[in-house]
């Protein structure tokens, strides 16, 4: 029999076709509690082909990530497809240059947390052809409906920079474009854009949450946040099922700063309703942007920070 594995003594490959299942039960299951399939501190890894992941689902939901992948520096993954997970579908922490080639993470509308890709500590990161259908976030990117956050919980200091979204489609999301940060933290989310984009019947098309807080923080005053800026959407068109198609919620002692908005154009899913724009402590401009944001105020001046 012969499954693809050089066997020169030197290459470390195996070849497996077909489909990997989770156990059925979490007492079958004798391995890591935190994780199922689980890649630690290789370079050069490279996961390909037509094959399946299968996390079995709600047996799963509360336990461990389906597919962890840490340390691994020029990895590379691709064609797979990843359905029904254990939480998180793919999780990806502390690696650099990645490429996400291709790959199709697919669990129930009501599935709690089951993150398409959940991407931590980790820098020059790709993610193309792709098609994301989760119960949560599709892409989250902390420490898709594209999820920038939730940064800063606790009090921590977090940081998120130099994402570039481009020529998506979000169809059915709850959120389209989000950056989500906690009262109280530090750190920042910046330099982030979002061009070419079409929301398809989306709740929150476009939202920048930089106040929120649980049940139990609720109406706790805070005057630290979490730095928004230099923020842009451009090209971005589509429908809306709720009355606020745009917000920006912002506060701590400067607001969300530079945000920029050009080419905006999103409507109501109902041919009879109206959508509007709420925006708080925002700073920037908006043109050509429907609804109209009518409230966003000048931008302060302020050097871009660039690497």
């Amino acid at each position: 029999m012969n499954y693809g594995a050089v066997g020169d003594g030197l290459t470390d490959d195996s070849n497996l076709e077909g489909k990997i299942v989770a156990p059925s039960s979490i007492e079958e299951w004798n391995g890591h509690k935190d994780t199922w399939i689980e890649f630690n501190d290789i370079d050069g890894l490279t996961i390909y082909g037509g094959g399946k992941f299968d996390g079995r689902g709600s047996v799963w939901w509360k336990s461990c990530n389906a597919l962890f992948i840490h340390n691994c520096n020029k990895l590379v993954l691709s064609g797979t497809r990843h359905v029904n997970s254990a939480k998180n579908h793919i999780s990806i922490n502390s690696c650099n240059t990645v490429n996400v080639l291709n790959i199709t993470t697919i669990a129930p509308e009501d599935s709690p947390n089951t993150d398409g890709i959940d991407i931590s500590e980790s820098s020059l990161i790709n993610v193309e052809d792709s098609t994301f259908a989760t119960g949560e976030r599709h892409c989250k990117l902390p420490r898709c409906t594209l999820h920038v956050g939730s940064l800063g919980k606790d009090g921590s200091y977090q940081t998120v920079e130099h994402i570039h979204v481009y020529n998506c489609t979000f169809t059915g999301t709850t959120n389209g474009a989000r950056i989500k940060t906690w009262k109280g933290g530090s750190g920042y989310a910046r330099n982030i854009s979002f061009e070419h984009i079409i929301l398809v019947n989306a709740r929150n098309p476009i939202i920048i949450d930089q106040n929120y807080s649980d049940i139990e923080n609720e109406g706790r005053s805070e005057t630290d946040a979490v730095e928004v800026e230099w923020v842009t959407y451009r090209h971005v068109k589509g429908t809306c099922k709720s009355e606020t198609a745009i917000t920006l919620d912002c506060g701590g002692k400067f607001g969300c700063r530079n945000i920029c908005m050009e080419s905006v154009n999103i409507t109501a899913a109902a041919s009879e309703s109206r959508v509007r724009a709420s925006c708080i402590n925002a700073h920037g401009s908006a043109a050509s942007t429907s609804p109209p944001v009518s409230d966003i105020q000048p931008a302060p001046k302020k050097i871009k920070f660039e690497d």
